[in-house]
């Protein structure tokens, strides 16, 4: 892989956390109060953090405990909720860090996106700029609006909102689009007050690129600076002056950086004061080589929310030198003092990196830092670390190049290039490489159903997990993750719809995997109606479940037996009873994870075979009733209720017949009565003890004459079916008097006509 850094992005929204200069002190409220507008959006993996500071007070909360609220509305771009997660990760990436109090706490949800200073602190989407902070063309993915009380530098109140009118977001990765969590954890840097990190792979960098993850993590600068600003305890600190030579003007708004003797991690970065004073608070205690550069390159003072003095001026350089940097060990909680740096006169070579290089242990990279003042085939690209090595090395006058291969052993973390010329001038590009640990994937699932209601406990098996990890369900946070091992994960499902969804994985650094529909959420079967209530004992009877929550894993046991099924839809299930001895049988529905729903006596076996429909004429009729159907199969004797109109797939809804006869055990006679609409349904026989058919291709026709109807040819496709209930004819007795002379006599028509062809029972 070959990465290419450049002084800027191609463009405003290529670049997405992509922030023009953060606007300094933009209007005041009240004589003590105002407002700062720090646009941006970060990158999370380098080390170094920079507070921010107006008028000479650092930007802080008095309380570390803070309370946030999601606005209702969302994401435009995102349906499944799944931003929640990613929000409230985000803070917790922060609350998370070892040496800080921080304590944020999600408050009740608004539907309000103003940022006005009320004391709320509101995270969410401004879809409509209606906040005005994000003008045509403006470039800015997300920002952060701070009220703080000018006198002491207190934050009184802070919100974020990200650029929905002009950017699209997402929790998935999706190409084309920028990362909820990553932009959102740059933003909680400001929020607490910390600004821009001149750090390429820095959380705190105030560019931003669509799909970049690695800014979801924090990089121990970042850590440290969170830990600096709320400090659990006495934090460990590296204090000390920088000057232009012995005796002279200090230097204020230079780049102290601390790197690891031990592996040559960056570990932190601070930035002088006007006196010169750097302090460098928060990082673990271990030995440390320090360097000094200054502020330009990718990022420079035009991009800092502070209004400090930046001076750049200077040559850049290490405690002790390059060669053999002067070694400082920091105790536990100590704060040590290292004394004064002598900088040397500024050099023309100045490196434009504005891009991280990420290598997996044991992955090597072609990297590249454009720049000016380079000299062609003359220039040294180093590390000072075991865990990176670096060959091939080429230069010209823009651009140094070089292969990067990061050891097997070589720490996660973030490591300075370090880049001479034939005087030896250094010229640090400063985090540009991270090495990352390999992303999780996913092998397998223990079971790949839940109930709806969640609360329980399955295994997910696969590789690379960290501790820390949390699990989206369709969007929906798992309950609770238990990390036993790197391949072995034990996830507790939430309450979620009924349904099929996605499992994503997302590890603490910011990588994830996702499983496309791969977990199917269910409850206990919701029993409605069952057609029919009775079937032949010798087995073969077609069952229509119909309810709700039903699932492709839904069973059907009919007195223990499970039976052969059919998922229809979630509201019906097909069933083919067995065989089974006369007399009634409870029947249970079962979904995994599930209690079972049960109906007692649900079923009856009954001695006579079912009825079976072959064929019926005519095929269609006018909506307005009156047609007459014969309707031809088998074990049609006993026939009770014809119904015209019937769902063909469910036997629910439809009418009975105006008129019925049956005419031997092979025919049947019946009259339709009207329909609500026109439109192809199904038929339906029932006999009196509960066994039924029906079959489909019957339509009724708005304005179709009945003598049409009845020239129209025969049709069906029928199933053993069921009543709905038991049949009671006498509510029908009045309507058959009255028209009885008349039905004999269409009757008597009827069979003149002749037979229809037969169609096979599907």
């Amino acid at each position: 892989m070959t990465m290419m850094f450049f002084s800027q992005k191609s463009s405003p929204k290529s670049s997405a956390k992509a922030e023009p200069q953060a606007s300094r002190n933009t209007r005041t409220f009240k004589s003590a109060f105002a407002l700062l507008l720090v646009f941006g959006v970060s990158f999370a993996a380098a080390d170094a953090y920079v507070r921010i500071r107006i008028n000479g007070k650092n930007l802080a909360w008095s309380n570390p405990n803070i309370s946030w609220h999601l606005n209702t509305a969302g994401s435009d771009n995102i349906s499944d909720d799944s931003h929640i997660a990613a929000i409230e990760h985000g803070f917790q990436v922060w609350e998370d860090v070892t040496g800080s109090t921080y304590n944020f706490t999600r408050g009740a949800d608004t539907e309000s996106i103003d940022p006005s200073p009320t004391g709320t602190h509101i995270v969410g989407f401004d879809e409509t700029n209606s906040s005005g902070f994000f003008p045509p063309g403006s470039g800015i993915v997300a920002i952060t609006a701070i009220s703080f009380n000018t006198s002491n530098g207190n934050i009184l109140d802070a919100d974020i909102l990200f650029n929905g009118s002009q950017f699209v977001f997402s929790t998935d990765g999706s190409p084309g689009t920028f990362d909820v969590q990553d932009v959102l954890t740059h933003e909680i840097g400001h929020f607490i007050g910390l600004d821009h990190s001149p750090q390429v792979t820095g959380t705190m960098w105030p560019f931003v690129s669509t799909g970049q993850w690695l800014h979801r993590s924090l990089t121990a600068d970042e850590e440290a600076g969170a830990s600096a600003i709320a400090t659990a305890g006495t934090a460990a600190k590296l204090t000390g002056t920088i000057q232009r030579s012995a005796g002279s003007t200090k230097i204020p708004g230079a780049l102290v950086s601390a790197i690891r003797v031990d592996d040559g991690r960056l570990m932190g970065m601070a930035m002088t004061n006007n006196s010169g004073i750097f302090s460098l608070k928060g990082i673990p205690a271990a030995d440390y080589w320090l360097h000094v550069t200054p502020l330009e390159g990718g990022m420079t003072e035009a991009h800092l929310t502070g209004n400090g003095d930046v001076e750049t001026d200077f040559a850049s350089d290490f405690y002790g030198g390059f060669g053999s940097p002067t070694v400082y060990t920091l105790d536990t909680g100590a704060t040590l003092d290292v004394g004064t740096l002598d900088m040397g006169s500024d050099i023309t070579m100045r490196d434009n990196a504005n891009g991280a290089v990420l290598l997996k242990r044991g992955q090597a990279s072609v990297v590249t830092i454009f720049g000016t003042g380079f000299e062609s085939g003359a220039m040294t690209m180093t590390s000072k670390t075991t865990g990176l090595t670096i060959t091939g090395v080429s230069s010209g006058t823009s651009f140094v190049r070089g292969t990067v291969t990061a050891a097997i052993g070589a720490n996660v973390g973030t490591y300075d290039l370090y880049l001479r010329n034939s005087s030896s001038d250094l010229e640090v590009a400063s985090g540009v490489i991270e090495v990352i640990a390999d992303a999780p994937s996913i092998v397998g699932l223990s079971t790949v159903t839940g109930s709806i209601v969640g609360g329980e406990t399955f295994t997910v098996s696969g590789t690379n997990f960290q501790n820390g990890a949390y699990v989206l369900f369709g969007g929906i946070e798992a309950t609770a993750v238990s990390v036993v091992n790197a391949t072995t994960l034990n996830v507790t499902t939430p309450a979620a719809p009924a349904g099929l969804v996605d499992l994503a994985i997302h590890n603490p650094d910011g990588q994830q995997t996702i499983s496309s529909d791969a977990f199917t959420f269910t409850g206990s079967a919701v029993f409605n109606d069952i057609l029919p209530t009775a079937g032949q004992a010798s087995g073969g009877t077609t069952l229509y479940i119909v309810g709700n929550n039903f699932s492709t894993q839904t069973q059907v046991l009919i007195d223990g037996v499970a039976a052969s099924t059919t998922f229809v839809t979630s509201r019906i299930m097909q069933a083919v009873a067995p065989a089974h001895a006369v007399g009634s049988v409870d029947l249970v529905l079962r979904n995994p994870s599930s209690s079972d729903t049960t109906v007692s006596s649900g079923f009856t076996y009954v001695a006579n075979p079912d009825p079976r429909i072959t064929s019926f004429t005519p095929s269609s009729g006018p909506q307005a009733g009156g047609t007459l159907v014969r309707i031809f199969g088998a074990s049609l004797a006993d026939i009770a209720q014809v119904k015209f109109g019937v769902d063909p797939t469910s036997g629910q809804g439809g009418k009975l017949a105006s008129l019925m006869e049956s005419i031997s055990g092979t025919q049947v006679e019946a009259m339709t009565d009207s329909n609500a609409t026109s439109g192809n349904f199904g038929l339906m026989v029932l006999t009196a003890n509960g066994q039924g058919a029906i079959s489909s291709g019957f339509a009724f026709e708005a304005g179709a004459g009945a003598a049409a109807a009845a020239d129209s040819g025969g049709g069906g496709c029928s199933a053993n079916f069921h009543s709905e209930g038991d049949v009671d004819l006498r509510g029908e007795i009045p309507g058959w008097a009255a028209l009885l002379f008349g039905w004999w006599g269409l009757r008597r028509r009827l069979r003149k006509q002749p037979v229809p062809v037969r169609i096979p029972v599907e």
